[in-house]
């Protein structure tokens, strides 16, 4: 269920982005744009911050 509840605004996501080029709304261009800021941008912060609510003491954890 976890998994589910990830995955579900991702999805979102995606499908939100691939209805407004097929709008008009943003073109293929600005498309281009955005998916630079996602992947410069958008997700090192994710990761960052990912890691910044760790725990680590389960990582050395071998049931982990």
């Amino acid at each position: 269920m976890e998994i589910i509840s990830i995955l579900i605004p991702i999805f979102l996501v995606l499908g939100l982005g691939a209805a407004s080029v097929y709008s008009k709304i943003f073109s293929s261009e600005d498309s281009y744009i955005f998916s630079k800021y996602d992947y410069y941008i958008g997700f090192p912060i994710l990761i960052f911050y990912s890691l910044s609510h760790t725990d680590f003491e389960k990582v050395g954890n071998t049931a982990f």
